[in-house]
């Protein structure tokens, strides 16, 4: 059951990466989140993100008819993983004393995309709220990444605004990053703020790593 599990996870994941055309940028991705209003992490996190949908609200069959909707006819499910605890009885063979012991079963439930459903609506304004959440969860300020950036020997300025991409600009020697309002959470606008940061590491003035054209060709910059 475990290695078919696997299996599964794998081939969805390989599928996902063939179609998707292009990676997905972290400050428009969405948290997924079931219609329960739980927040899908892990492996679970990776599996919805990547598939085809804009929308991160995922349910059960059962989720989706108890808020007002159906699953279209001919739709799909996606499968999601977890960890179930049993315990067990375990003899000692030597003293025969009887204790408990914990193991933990993979195991799976399928879920539908809400653009994979009908809804009335109530539920299509639950959507919406659960939609509403997810795109303010988590953006706040983390203290400690903060100051790393603020004590970087030699730091290139960093510019917060509007910008459509991250991107270091070695011309200027400058950060530029969207706000972190525009960032699916605080982990995505780091890493993509770290990501530029050592980039910059290689400018002239510091590590002086960058080959001629570095950042016009896609194969050196691919290597950068």
């Amino acid at each position: 059951m475990k290695t078919n599990i696997h299996k599964r996870i794998t081939k969805q994941i390989i599928n996902n990466l063939e179609q998707a055309g292009s990676w997905q940028k972290l400050w428009d991705t969405p948290q997924p989140l079931s219609l329960n209003e739980h927040k899908y992490r892990g492996i679970n996190h990776l599996l919805l993100s990547s598939d085809e949908f804009s929308s991160p609200v995922w349910g059960t069959f059962n989720q989706v008819r108890k808020n007002g909707g159906q699953v279209n006819k001919g739709e799909k499910s996606t499968l999601v993983v977890f960890w179930k605890k049993t315990t067990y009885q375990k003899v000692d063979q030597d003293t025969g004393e009887i204790s408990d012991e914990n193991r933990f079963l993979l195991r799976y439930y399928n879920v539908f995309n809400s653009q994979q459903c009908t809804f009335d609506e109530i539920g299509e304004q639950k959507i919406r709220q659960l939609t509403g959440a997810t795109e303010s969860h988590f953006n706040e300020r983390f203290l400690p990444a903060e100051d790393i950036i603020e004590n970087m020997p030699d730091r290139p300025k960093v510019s917060l605004g509007l910008h459509e991409t991250p991107c270091y600009v070695p011309a200027t020697d400058e950060i530029r990053l969207p706000d972190l309002q525009y960032f699916n959470s605080s982990d995505a606008f780091y890493a993509a703020c770290f990501h530029e940061l050592i980039h910059s590491s290689g400018a002239k003035h510091r590590l002086n790593r960058f080959e001629a054209d570095q950042f016009s060709n896609q194969t050196t910059y691919s290597k950068e």
